[in-house]
């Protein structure tokens, strides 16, 4: 993924784009040299963070891409995804406590809408049950509820929604060719 700028204009509710800074944002795909700071934006996000392994795991491993935003030079959020037959599979995401609430994360995660093509037409991640936050942002987004995971989260006993966005091709696609996109998985 190429490194690019945007800059993005305010309004209020979830999913809308709200940051009028002058300096522009730049993405770029992580790297090892951008863990300390996932990790710092890691802690201050989560009550189970993951650890150093885990993001140097993702980013060794082929079927795994991380996103990173960045404004003059400062890591101000991430995303990391799985790469699957049918689409993608949002695994993490998050934004610094001081810039959330700007639009970061949702510029995050239409940037991995972009990737959306007749191949690969989905996008799944699961939230926790608590986190209705997420929850909410998801939905904002175009991403529904398909499914209750029951005991998804070993680490609190709590259940998971596992949300998934489907591009335009997805719904345009004839449910035969569907339950061969299914096959795939």
């Amino acid at each position: 993924m190429n490194s690019t700028a945007a800059v993005l204009t305010p309004v209020a509710p979830f999913g809308e784009l709200r940051i009028a800074e002058t300096s522009p944002l730049e993405f770029s795909s992580a790297v090892g040299t951008d863990v300390p700071e996932l990790l710092a934006i890691e802690r201050e996000s989560f009550e189970y963070p993951w650890s150093r392994a885990e993001f140097e795991y993702c980013l060794a491993a082929r079927s795994c891409r991380g996103i990173v935003v960045k404004r003059e030079g400062e890591t101000l959020g991430y995303l990391f995804y799985e790469i699957l037959n049918y689409g993608f599979e949002l695994i993490s995401c998050a934004v610094r406590k001081s810039e959330r609430r700007l639009g970061i994360g949702t510029a995050l995660v239409r940037r991995l809408m972009e990737e959306l093509d007749e191949r690969r037409c989905e996008i799944s991640c699961v939230a926790r049950e608590r986190n209705v936050p997420a929850q909410l942002f998801l939905r904002s987004l175009g991403f529904r509820v398909s499914a209750i995971v029951a005991g998804f989260y070993r680490d609190a006993d709590e259940d998971a929604y596992r949300m998934r966005y489907y591009s335009d091709e997805w719904e345009l696609t004839t449910d035969r060719s569907r339950d061969r996109l299914w096959a795939l998985r």
